[in-house]
Formats: C-alpha cells, structure tokens, sequence
C-alpha cells in the first residue's frame, strides 16, 4: 500500500512493523508498516510518503498502467477518494507551497501540485482522500498522490518524487 505518512505512519508517530488495519469498521489487520518518510517541523518537506506491506490477503496486481509523469498546469486530472468517489479537477500550480496542519504542529511543504475542481461549489477532495492516485484525464498517467487540501484546493506530491523514493527504498517500481 503506497499512502501519506500522516494516514499509515501517523505523522511519526508510528514504528515500522506497527500493525496497518482496514478502513472499514472491522478492524481487520491487513498489513504492516514497511517504511515513510519523517515529515519535518520545523524544515521543508516535498513527500507525505509511507508503505504498507500487506499480510493475509492476495491484491491484484495493476495492469496496463499509463506510467507516471509530470502534469501541465491547465490539465484536467482525477481521482477516487475514499470520502468523495470520484472528482474532477485541473491543474492550478506545480510548485505550490503551503504550511499543513498535523494534529498540533504544521509542516511546511515546497514544490507541490495544486488541483482545484474543475465544477463551481464542490472540492476537489475533503478528509479522507489521503493517499488517492490522482491521474491524468488526458493519458490516464500518474501525476500525483493526494495529501492535502481546505475545500478551496488540493494538494498532491509529484508522483515523479514517490517513484523515485520507492525505488530508494529497494521498491520494484517501473
């Protein structure tokens, strides 16, 4: 499982081979906290990033995946959240900085996506949507994991970066 450090680590809180329980009300195990970034306060941070491992249960493997990239400001992207389904959303900056709060301290993140909802009066994602895939619309590619968002916008790690830290911690990524 491939989340936001506040959602499997929580916010550092966590140790690894701590246990990672279901999001539903049976909480079910499902798996083991395998390895997140510290999300540093005070510092600059550009990655809400942690890995589950799974334990129990067989996943189905992704195919035909468009790969990953950068977006382009002005894109139309979306994503399925846990709390909202499916949105729609374009493109608003690639290099976003904004101060997140984390229970009772905030961190400031550089460099990230920003994405507003491309319809007038509903967001883009609202709490719950942590760690949802956000794509391109055009391609289908990987651009960003979402992390962040106050119902004006979203906020989402270049998915660029993720991969490029999965592959640092020894993670099978193409």
């Amino acid at each position: 499982i491939v989340s936001n450090n506040h959602v499997l680590a929580d916010s550092n809180n966590a140790n690894i081979g701590d246990a990672i329980y279901s999001l539903d009300n049976s909480a079910q195990k499902i798996g083991v906290l395998d390895n997140y970034l510290p999300i540093y306060s005070p510092g600059e941070n550009r990655l809400d990033l942690a890995v589950a491992q799974l334990q129990g249960f067989d996943s189905p493997t992704p195919r035909g995946s468009a790969g990953y990239r950068t977006p382009s400001i002005g894109e139309k992207v979306y994503k399925y959240g846990a709390t909202t389904g499916k949105t729609e959303g374009i493109v608003r900056s690639l290099h976003y900085t904004s101060k997140i709060k984390y229970g009772n301290s905030s961190a400031v993140f550089v460099d990230q996506i920003q994405i507003t909802s491309n319809r007038t009066g509903y967001s883009f994602s609202e709490g719950g949507d942590s760690g949802s895939i956000i794509k391109s619309s055009y391609d289908d590619a990987l651009v960003g994991l979402l992390f962040a968002g106050n119902g004006n916008w979203t906020l989402a790690n270049h998915q660029t970066l993720v991969v490029d830290q999965l592959k640092k911690w020894g993670y099978n990524v193409k």
